[in-house]
């Protein structure tokens, strides 16, 4: 396993509701960094990089639960209500100054990102780092509202990105953020592309990584699955291409 790479950039998942797209978001986003590109004829496979993952809804940790247990992915659940768990959270990213951090907030967490984000982008700038927000919408009017109140709190973040989450529908029907204010102030669009059902349930049911090839039983993945998964994360890695 490689300690060593070019991205140590901080990027935070955001959205401020639940049921947006950040957790599928955040999965996504550490295999892209673990692999940047997939080579289905390389032979052995690439060798993962690592990541350092940051689970902040300590009561519904799935996508931790799901790659906490690989080589190479430092993962922790740690709470971000107060100020007492972003001191935790500077600690962490302060002994993974090296790796990539991908933090993936609560549903609750826009107050507490407003009140106690400040110390996550002073630990950033004194470590040297990018700090990039990647804010998850729906359709609806207030994941938008949400994002407006926390760009009003003038946080110093590098860039601010917001994922069209295109479970919702094509990029076309988000009229409210399409035709809207908000776009001239972020430094870009990331579309998420729709998994297929059956597909994200069999992922969260079973609580895979998005890189797993076989199951927690220790069974290999069918033929389907598999297919299935390298597909997907092909079309993430060029969703997410803009931020890697």
């Amino acid at each position: 396993m490689s300690n060593a790479t070019s991205n140590n950039t901080i990027y935070v998942v955001g959205g401020g509701k639940g049921g947006v797209g950040k957790s599928i978001s955040s999965h996504a986003l550490v295999d892209c960094l673990r692999i940047p590109v997939l080579d289905a004829a390389a032979s052995p496979s690439p060798e993962p990089k690592e990541v350092c993952y940051i689970e902040s809804d300590d009561s519904n940790p799935d996508t931790y639960k799901a790659i906490h247990d690989f080589a190479g992915v430092h993962a922790e659940v740690c709470n971000l209500d107060n100020d007492d768990g972003y001191v935790r959270l500077v600690n962490t990213i302060g002994t993974r100054t090296d790796l990539p951090v991908v933090i993936n907030t609560a549903a609750r967490a826009t107050a507490t990102l407003i009140e106690h984000g400040s110390l996550l982008a002073a630990a950033a700038q004194e470590q040297g780092r990018k700090l990039v927000m990647l804010w998850v919408i729906n359709r609806q009017r207030d994941s938008l509202e949400l994002l407006r109140q926390w760009l009003d709190s003038k946080q110093a973040y590098s860039a601010v990105h917001v994922v069209r989450n295109l479970y919702f529908g094509p990029a076309e029907k988000f009229d409210r953020y399409n035709s809207g204010r908000l776009k001239t102030e972020i430094t870009g669009t990331i579309d998420l592309p729709e998994i297929t059902s059956e597909l994200a349930d069999y992922i969260t049911d079973h609580r895979l990584a998005f890189w797993a090839e076989r199951d927690r039983d220790g069974e290999r993945l069918s033929l389907g699955y598999r297919l299935a998964m390298t597909f997907w994360r092909g079309r993430y890695r060029k969703a997410f291409a803009p931020v890697l």
